[in-house]
């Protein structure tokens, strides 16, 4: 019984603390996903709070999809608020759902 319940707590905590790495790793394939696009922070804006914003639009745009948004829709939104920038809208808009929510398109 002993061995079990060990055996448990072991996996549980293995699961647990893998868990974060996972997360991490998306991050960086997102934001690695959006350099290899051309996509980089403006100027006076500095990468750590470029990488926070963008990871953070990226789980935005994941909870439209989830609402029932279309891609087209979700780009149009990000695109009236940045109308210079609608090719960089449509490449955060798809690296967001391929790495951290594919299953909705």
């Amino acid at each position: 019984m002993w061995d079990k319940t060990i055996g448990a707590v072991m996996l549980i905590g293995a699961a647990v603390a893998l868990a974060p790495i996972a997360h991490a790793d998306d991050d960086a394939d997102y934001v690695n996903n959006l350099k290899q696009h051309g996509v980089s922070p403006s100027p006076g804006t500095s990468e750590s709070q470029w990488e926070a914003g963008a990871i953070k639009a990226a789980h935005d745009i994941c909870g439209m999809a989830a609402a029932g948004y279309s891609r087209d829709s979700i780009t149009a939104r990000y695109t009236s608020r940045n109308p210079d920038s609608r090719d960089t809208v449509k490449v955060t808009v798809d690296a967001a759902v391929a790495t951290y929510c594919p299953r909705y398109w």
